[in-house]
């Protein structure tokens, strides 16, 4: 080859692979709310109770602690949704049931293995009605955005 017209191969293929991390990460960090959500989650889940004194709460009845499972659920799951649907430009597709159902199940999954995985490194008991609560709210938070999305982004609350 000609000097000057060699086109070193390896640095485009270098700028191919940076820009495709690039993306991931744009993409991955667009949900960025999601993520401290979900790692305020994973941190409350796996924090030692004996660690911290916590009053037992009976406010209203003996479990409160459902509740506080149920509302770190649905938070967790309403700012997901709200997230994907301004990522995607409002789409109503990007919030049907159907196109989100992986989804619902994933934050499902992950609330089971932490259910699981709770007495091994917290030492916490697992419960099956923390997994119900959190499975609660992952749905009611999904129907709670497809309900409210027309006035959380008509009307100002969130800019478009």
């Amino acid at each position: 080859m000609q000097n000057g017209t060699c086109i070193y191969m390896p640095a485009i293929v270098d700028y191919i692979i940076i820009m495709k991390y690039l993306k991931f990460f744009k993409f991955f960090f667009s949900f960025k709310f999601t993520l401290i959500c979900f790692a305020v989650i994973l941190y409350l889940s796996f924090m030692n109770a004996g660690a911290v004194k916590i009053p037992k709460l009976t406010i209203f009845f003996g479990h409160f602690d459902l509740i506080v499972h149920f509302f770190m659920y649905f938070g967790l799951s309403f700012l997901f949704f709200a997230e994907r649907y301004r990522k995607f430009e409002y789409s109503a597709e990007s919030i049907q049931f159907l196109n989100c159902q992986k989804f619902i199940l994933l934050f499902v999954l992950s609330s089971f293995l932490i259910e699981v995985f709770q007495p091994i490194i917290s030492n916490r008991s697992r419960e099956l009605s923390d997994f119900l609560a959190n499975t609660a709210g992952c749905y009611t938070g999904f129907f709670c955005l497809r309900l409210l999305k027309n006035v959380i982004f008509n009307i100002g609350f969130c800019n478009k």
